[in-house]
C-alpha cells in the first residue's frame, strides 16, 4: 500500500515510484521505436504519455507533466511539434 497516498475523502492518488515505473515502461516503447525507426509504435507510445499525463495531472494537482514527460524520453520532442503546431 506504499504506491499509493490517500487523499481527501478517501480517494487514493499515486505515488512518484508509480509514476517513475509508468514513465519507465514507457520509454521502452520509445527507445524500441527509435532503434527500429517503427513511426507506427513511436505514435503510440506518444499518444499513450500524453494520455497518461493528461489523467495523472487531473489526479494529481502537483503533477509536473513535462518532468513525466522528460521521463518517458519524450519531453523535447513533444514540446517541439507543440511549438510546430501552434504556429
Amino acid at each position: 500500500m506504499g504506491d499509493i497516498q490517500h487523499k481527501a475523502k478517501g480517494q487514493a492518488m499515486l505515488s512518484r515510484k508509480v509514476y517513475e515505473q509508468i514513465a519507465a515502461s514507457v520509454k521502452k516503447s520509445v527507445d524500441k521505436a527509435d532503434e527500429t525507426l517503427d513511426a507506427n509504435l513511436y505514435g503510440f507510445a506518444t499518444e499513450m504519455a500524453e494520455e497518461l499525463a493528461d489523467y495523472f495531472a487531473s489526479d494529481n494537482p502537483r503533477f509536473d507533466r513535462g518532468r513525466f514527460l522528460d521521463a518517458c524520453g519524450l519531453g523535447s520532442r513533444i514540446l517541439a511539434s507543440e511549438h510546430v503546431h501552434t504556429n
